[in-house]
């Protein structure tokens, strides 16, 4: 996910889908942010073309041109949600930080306002019971598990370069990894009943304290 290749590909994926015929007026993007809010709102069956038109004020067959069906249409979302998380993450490593700023900054990617539109209880609620429903559907599960082992993969990239430039302790960077993202995902989980402090403040904390025992440079 993390691979600009990925990117590259995703980009080229939906150029030539759009090559012919494409209807004008509306973009990939407009789609896919209607795409969130009906996933939000009602879950992966409230996610259809016809819905997705309406919400974005075009008609059902200009969507379905592009589209052609729901299962196309998700399977495009999804492409979109990890080619925007890999344009942040390319920004992130571009910048020059510590490999424990690092970590933390790409720990908290989801929080993105492109790809949600507000720090509520309500809505990381709603994303929570949409990624439990998600994984029941035989057509995303293998999507979804590939992205979170590339994203996996990424964290433990970066966990052997501060490894390398003697910023971070010895240790197995797959671990290390995902001790931190556990504690992240867990701190999500633990502030959906009741905490009151902001989500990120919350997930801040929570991963430097998991991050604490290897910081031995700056950061």
């Amino acid at each position: 996910m993390m691979d600009q290749r990925t990117s590259q590909s995703a980009n080229l994926l939906r150029t030539e889908r759009r090559a012919v015929g494409r209807p004008r007026g509306f973009s990939d993007e407009d789609v896919f942010r209607a795409t969130t809010r009906l996933l939000l709102n009602g879950g992966l069956a409230n996610v259809t073309l016809k819905h997705v038109a309406a919400r974005i004020g075009f008609s059902y067959q200009a969507v379905a041109q592009r589209f052609e069906s729901k299962e196309g249409l998700v399977r495009a979302y999804f492409d979109w949600m990890g080619v925007v998380i890999t344009d942040l993450a390319a920004t992130i490593m571009a910048a020059r930080m510590s490999s424990a700023e690092r970590l933390l900054e790409l720990l908290t990617l989801p929080i993105d306002p492109r790809l949600f539109d507000a720090d509520t209880l309500e809505l990381q609620a709603s994303w929570t019971l949409v990624a439990l429903e998600l994984r029941r559907e035989p057509v995303l599960e293998p999507i979804i598990a590939r992205q979170n082992g590339e994203y996996g993969e990424f964290l433990a990239t970066v966990v052997r370069e501060g490894q390398e430039a003697g910023e971070l302790a010895p240790g197995k960077p797959e671990e290390i990894a995902e001790l931190v993202l556990a504690a992240g995902t867990g701190a999500a989980m633990q502030w959906l009943f009741g905490q009151r402090e902001p989500l990120l403040v919350k997930m801040e904390r929570c991963i430097n304290l998991a991050l604490r025992p290897y910081v031995i440079g700056p950061g």
